[in-house]
């Protein structure tokens, strides 16, 4: 998923795990936001975010981070300065039945991929109004799906034919309202873990070939019956024994 779900968590990395991630616009947002917070006005937030960026990196070009910088000094010196953290999203009764509706597994994959994001927007943003600003690329590749481009515009005209959502078309991007959110109705799936999230509307739908990696709980689908890692896990618990039978070998 290429959504900040954690702001709080985002700043911890940044001031005491020693992380700069590639994201500037979330690493200085962040940062920016903190600092108001703490009660320093634009020039002291400035010179405190510029420190932090000095000290993360061996070349600091300011032409590289003026712009982005004083776009949210500005953008943010009026603003909420609390600091957001999605920890869980609740996927509702009326929900899933309304993706079960579609009857095509790989358009209800979207639906949820789309649901979700748009239920994070509003957890981060309580005037969002159901609305969902990520990339159609992300939706898909979140849907774990291998479309060509006529696919995906397809997928999209369909679940809006459908009245499931309706887009506001921009110069610059395409944004979707998701309207069958129902968060009156019984709880149906709670997510928390946001890795590969479309396989708990699988499993949710009865879907038996969805596992948890015994290592990681990351949702992966299941192979074989013995299967109990992940790719990664797997791949790290095999060079472990390896390593360990090498080591006793050598000891013998």
């Amino acid at each position: 998923m290429n959504i900040l779900l954690s702001e709080k968590k985002l700043l911890h990395q940044i001031l005491v795990e020693d992380y700069w991630g590639p994201n500037k616009h979330d690493l200085i947002r962040v940062l920016v936001k903190h600092f108001y917070g703490e009660g320093l006005k634009r020039k002291s937030v400035k010179e405190e975010v510029e420190n932090v960026i000095i000290q993360k990196m061996d070349t600091y070009n300011p032409l590289v981070w003026d712009a982005i910088l004083n776009k949210y000094l500005k953008r943010l010196e009026k603003a909420d300065h609390r600091l957001y953290s999605v920890d869980e999203i609740i996927i509702t009764q009326d929900e899933l039945a309304s993706i079960r509706a579609i009857e095509h597994e790989e358009y209800e994959k979207v639906a949820f991929a789309l649901l979700v994001h748009a239920k994070i927007q509003n957890s981060i943003n309580p005037d969002n109004h159901n609305w969902m600003n990520s990339k159609t690329t992300d939706i898909i590749r979140d849907s774990k799906l291998n479309l060509k481009a006529q696919e995906k515009k397809l997928i999209f005209h369909v679940l809006m034919k459908r009245g499931l959502i309706e887009s506001s078309k921009s110069m610059t991007n395409t944004n979707f309202k998701v309207l069958f959110i129902h968060n009156e109705s019984e709880k149906g799936v709670v997510i928390k873990d946001f890795r590969n999230y479309v396989y708990e509307y699988i499993r949710a739908k009865g879907g038996t070939n969805i596992m948890e990696c015994q290592q990681c709980e990351l949702l992966i689908i299941k192979n074989k019956n013995i299967q109990k890692y992940c790719t990664d896990c797997a791949r790290v618990i095999k060079r472990e024994k390896n390593r360990l039978w090498k080591q006793e070998k050598w000891v013998q």
